[in-house]
C-alpha cells in the first residue's frame, strides 16, 4: 500500500465515510446511537478552530479520521481517532496523530491532550504521550456498560 493521503473530507460523499467510520469503530460496539459520532463542534460555525483530518486510500477509500480543536488558546484536543481494522498496523493513526500536532503548533498550541481507551495507551505512549489521569469514563448509559478512558498529554515545540 502507498503512503496515505491526509487531507480533510472535500465532498459530501467524504464527509459521509468520514462520520460513518467514526460510528463504527467509536460508537457503535457500545450501542450509540447514529449521530452520537458528532458533537457541537463538527458544524461550529464560531471562530473555534476545528480541524478534520483523514486519511485516503490512492483509491478513494477513507483509512482513518481524527479531529483537532482547541479547549484554551494554548490547548488542543485530539478526538475521534479511528482507524479501520484491515489498515492497522501500517502507520496510519501515527500520521494522522503527528499531522493533527503539527496544525495544533501552527495554531500556538502548547500542549495536546486526549482521552484514550485503555487497549490505546501504549499506542499514544509511543509517539510521547503520558497519562495524567485515569479513569474517565464515557458510554455510562451503555447495554455494555462504561468505557473507562485515561486523559494523556503531550507538550508541543513550535
Amino acid at each position: 500500500m502507498s503512503d496515505p493521503i491526509l487531507r480533510p473530507p472535500a465532498t459530501a460523499a467524504e464527509l459521509t465515510a468520514y462520520y460513518d467510520l467514526r460510528w463504527r469503530f467509536l460508537r457503535q460496539p457500545w450501542d450509540q446511537p447514529r449521530g452520537s459520532e458528532r458533537d457541537e463542534l463538527d458544524d461550529d460555525s464560531r471562530q473555534t478552530f476545528v480541524a478534520h483530518l483523514a486519511a485516503w486510500h490512492d483509491d478513494g477509500r477513507i483509512l482513518g479520521v481524527g479531529r483537532l480543536h482547541f479547549n484554551s488558546d494554548t490547548e488542543a484536543q485530539i478526538r475521534y481517532m479511528a482507524v479501520e481494522e484491515d489498515a492497522r498496523g501500517r502507520g496510519i493513526g501515527r500520521a494522522l496523530v503527528e499531522r493533527l500536532e503539527e496544525l495544533a503548533v501552527e495554531q500556538g498550541a502548547e500542549r495536546v491532550m486526549l482521552n484514550a481507551r485503555s487497549e490505546a495507551i501504549g499506542f499514544y505512549e509511543r509517539l510521547g504521550y503520558k497519562v495524567v489521569a485515569k479513569g474517565v469514563a464515557m458510554f455510562e448509559d451503555s447495554p455494555t456498560g462504561p468505557v473507562e478512558h485515561a486523559r494523556m498529554e503531550k507538550p508541543l515545540s513550535s
